[in-house]
């Protein structure tokens, strides 16, 4: 049957009529397509053609560049057959899981001014900096992880050899919980969140144990510890970042589109907004808690909300994690979610297997595209919501002003309501 609804709901047909939908990977939306994965034009030409950062006479060197970066980092990370989903035997060694620190070259002379802002000169000049990237990131890479709470997904990076992860506090949600901890292989290892604040949306996790290996009993999940700890990136001072300098945003191989590449792209610094770091580096649902490192290959940002335009990127500082350390890995939790954050109103049931709506406040977004307690959000956008926490994490990695459309189950029917994600007062 076919039921008309008022505005922005649109009936899709009866839930008696329309059959089991197939569960197929979420097609990408235009904001997707802007954005990932890290070989499309984006990642290549947002560093040279946004103004005023970068004279018009250099818009076209990008030609030169794009190929070798683009050619070279497919090679490096095209996906293996492990997979986030299908994850490896415990006891499996983890390539990821090394015994050494991920040692970065220094930058060459030849860029470095390059990489505090100044316009490239030559396509040699292109050349260094695909270079020294590449080398960057090959190294950066065994150090991010997925972290999996519950049905929620974010991403993280390893900080200490002790299996130490930085993220953000959304994606930790409550101390004392455990996480699935996915490596870029499809390894999967077992910790529990720490501590987070609220206020600055910084959190901690840590790996229950040491790295596994081929042996059995003694490590993490009963493997053989490995001399040396996990893989990990230093922690840098973000009181030094400069508008103009380079970034690299980084994401874990899995999120809300299973199977992915891993995250990779380049960006450079837009503004220092107190609390808050602003890039260019393209986000996409699922890089939550991920690292921004500069191009040393020190963490000096968490990546905290997705915008919905290229350079509405927002990261936490590394200070912010520098000044509540003891706190955060004491497994504190403090601090409220900040006036101007993203909300669209409503409550759900925790403890439902599903999204399942119990409460709207009234002239809030959600109730205003039309959502009613007792309602089940099966998805937003082309992303699948498995349960409320899932669609909390959507909504608190959105910008506010950001556009979605929800599908929805209503008794017998399935409508989907345009909402635009507010701001808390």
């Amino acid at each position: 049957m076919t039921t008309t609804v008022a505005r922005n709901q649109t009936s899709i047909r009866s839930r008696h009529s329309r059959g089991a939908m197939p569960r197929e990977s979420p097609r990408r939306t235009a904001h997707d397509r802007r954005t990932a994965p890290f070989v499309r034009a984006p990642f290549v030409r947002a560093p040279f053609v946004r103004a005023p950062l970068v004279r018009a006479p250099l818009v076209r060197a990008p030609l030169a560049w794009a190929p070798l970066v683009v050619v070279a980092w497919a090679a490096c990370f095209a996906p293996g057959a492990a997979r986030a989903d299908d994850p490896a035997p415990a006891a499996a060694a983890s390539e990821s899981a090394t015994s050494v620190t991920a040692r970065i070259d220094p930058i060459p002379p030849g860029i470095e001014a390059v990489y505090r802002g100044a316009a490239p000169v030559s396509v040699e000049q292109l050349r260094e900096m695909e270079a020294h990237q590449r080398q960057l990131v090959a190294k950066a890479m065994p150090c991010i992880v997925g972290l999996q709470i519950g049905q929620a997904q974010g991403s993280g990076v390893i900080v200490d050899a002790n299996g130490l992860i930085l993220t953000a506090a959304h994606v930790v949600q409550r101390p004392n919980q455990s996480v699935n901890v996915i490596f870029p292989d499809g390894t999967i290892v077992r910790g529990r969140t720490l501590g987070l604040d609220r206020a600055s949306d910084a959190g901690m996790v840590r790996i229950n144990g040491p790295p596994p290996s081929d042996g059995g009993g003694g490590g993490a999940n009963g493997a053989e510890p490995k001399p040396g700890g996990w893989p990990f990136l230093e922690v840098g001072g973000s009181e030094k970042l400069a508008v103009g300098q380079w970034i690299v945003t980084l994401g874990h191989p899995g999120g809300y589109q299973r199977g992915r590449n891993p995250v990779v792209r380049v960006g450079r610094i837009l503004s220092l907004e107190g609390d808050l770091v602003v890039t260019d580096g393209p986000l996409v649902g699922g890089d939550s808690g991920g690292p921004l490192i500069d191009m040393s290959g020190k963490v000096v940002g968490i990546h905290s909300r997705i915008g919905g335009s290229l350079t509405a990127n927002m990261h936490v500082p590394s200070q912010a994690f520098r000044d509540a350390w003891d706190r955060l890995a004491a497994g504190e939790m403090w601090g409220d979610v900040p006036r101007g954050s993203p909300y669209i109103g409503v409550q759900g049931d925790p403890d439902n297997d599903r999204a399942k709506i119990v409460y709207v406040e009234p002239s809030q977004p959600a109730d205003r595209a039309g959502l009613k307690a007792g309602d089940v959000v099966t998805r937003c956008d082309d992303t699948p919501i498995t349960d409320f926490s899932s669609l909390a994490a959507i909504v608190s990695d959105s910008e506010p002003g950001r556009k979605v459309v929800l599908e929805v189950e209503r008794g017998d029917e399935t409508l989907k309501l345009d909402l635009v994600i507010g701001r808390r007062r």
